[in-house]
């Protein structure tokens, strides 16, 4: 590995990313695929209306936009800058390999 190279949680690590504690190493992955490897803030998300941790995630891959839906209470919010897209999207749910759609952010 390069200089200010690293391995968090046997992902590989840059200096210039951003992982909050709490973060797995799944969601860092896919988060840094998805921004060509550009640098990323990566932080657990939290329902501003219950606190919950459990969320269902809609993509919309061609316009690059994300929105989280509490899985306790259904409060939604958008990942990063995707509501100036979310009128143009056509967003479907988003899963894991395993075939859940439940993203969950450790305490």
């Amino acid at each position: 590995m390069g200089a200010g190279s690293g391995v968090w949680n046997d992902v590989p690590a840059r200096a210039d990313d951003q992982v909050g504690c709490g973060v797995s190493a799944e969601p860092a992955v896919c988060v840094r695929n998805a921004t060509d490897g550009r640098p990323a803030k990566i932080a657990p998300s939290v329902c501003d209306g219950c606190g919950g941790r459990v969320f269902f995630v809609l993509v919309d891959d061609v316009e690059g936009a994300a929105e989280r839906m509490c899985a306790g209470c259904g409060g939604r919010a958008f990942i990063a800058d995707s509501e100036e897209f979310w009128d143009d999207a056509d967003p479907g749910e988003a899963c894991w390999p395993c075939g859940s759609s439940r993203f969950e952010t450790p305490e």
